[in-house]
């Protein structure tokens, strides 16, 4: 039981990074949610981008539940995640914009 959190974040971790590489591989909005919402002046990129965001963004909960593993560091393993996702998303914002 104490290693319960540490498997979701990784099957989190492995989630994200499964849809971050089948965005890449296939540059297909399509697979985006409400992407007719959003104002994209070159669909493919933006789907390729995007998908490399979610890749990085993987990092966040992986790093999470190596650091929870062990069971004797929790609290550093949520700021570690919350951190992170702040991080990812900070930049990830940023790269869009520059689409």
């Amino acid at each position: 039981m104490e290693h319960a959190f540490s498997i979701l974040m990784f099957c989190f971790a492995g989630a994200l990074l499964l849809y971050g590489i089948l965005l890449i591989a296939t540059k297909d909005p399509g697979l985006i949610p409400r992407s007719d919402s959003a104002e994209m002046k070159d669909k493919k990129a933006y789907a390729t981008q995007l998908g490399k965001i979610i890749c990085a963004t993987a990092l966040a909960p992986l790093t999470s539940g190596l650091i929870a593993w062990n069971g004797q560091h929790f609290g550093y393993a949520i700021i570690m995640l919350v951190v992170g996702f702040v991080v990812c998303i900070w930049e990830g914002t940023k790269m869009i914009k520059k689409l």
